[in-house]
């Protein structure tokens, strides 16, 4: 039992900074360098790999492509929509008047979403495989590790705190300090949210599905954002 404590403490701190590590060079501290989206790549890459690791390596086991469940589908859909609504009227009622629209289409675009198609084949991966590689990391694994030191809720609450992160580096890097602190603490829900989700119902699928909503909004806003469609802050 303390070995696999101590060999899930080393798995977890071999992976659970990387995606701020990988974000922070890329979007704030080498934007323009080739390398730091190199690493970026292999930070996102060593999440779906490490998981595998531990399978082969710590538990012997060969992993598999968990079964399909609709246990948990409706909790999914019910607080996917209720962050969805709650995103879009954030943007609504606060967001649109304070962001800095051109500067942010501007990023956008060096980002690589000059056009319609290039900004609809990156909201299709978003919301369909990232989404899933972060549940797959975040509730499977990081979660499931996190319970050989904390009980329950206690894991919730780490798992949620994690997964933000990383996110705050993002959100820095394109909205002003109020937005940047209003979306880390929707994203801080959004993740504590989808590790109950998991821990309640051992569903993998569920906490995706639940993610796919939020996902959806925040592409949503960035179409607008993209196409000119907010007035810059304080027009």
């Amino acid at each position: 039992m303390e070995n696999d404590r101590r060999a899930a403490l080393l798995f977890l701190l071999a992976t659970v900074p990387l995606p701020t590590v990988g974000v922070t060079l890329s979007l704030v501290l080498f934007p323009e360098a080739w390398w730091s989206k190199a690493v970026f790549a292999l930070a996102k890459a060593w999440l779906v790999a490490a998981p595998l690791a531990w399978l082969w390596l710590v538990e012997e086991r060969r992993p598999r492509i968990p079964p399909f469940s609709w246990r948990g589908m409706g909790a999914a859909n019910a607080t996917g929509a209720v962050i969805f609504v709650a995103i879009g009227l954030a943007w609504i009622g606060f967001g649109r008047e304070r962001v800095d629209a051109p500067a942010m289409a501007a990023l956008m675009r060096e980002a690589g979403l000059r056009n319609g198609w290039s900004f609809l084949a990156a909201a299709a991966y978003w919301c369909t495989v990232n989404s899933l590689i972060e549940e797959y990391f975040w509730r499977w694994w990081v979660y499931e590790r996190l319970r050989a030191f904390a009980p329950a809720a206690a894991a919730v609450l780490v798992c949620g705190v994690l997964f933000t992160t990383h996110h705050v580096v993002v959100l820095d890097a394109y909205l002003p300090w109020e937005l940047t602190l209003l979306g880390s603490l929707g994203v801080l829900i959004g993740g504590i949210t989808w590790s109950w989700i998991y821990a309640r119902y051992g569903n993998l699928y569920a906490a995706y599905v639940s993610h796919v909503w939020a996902d959806v909004v925040i592409f949503w806003i960035g179409w607008e954002v993209l196409r000119g469609q907010v007035a810059p802050a304080n027009a």
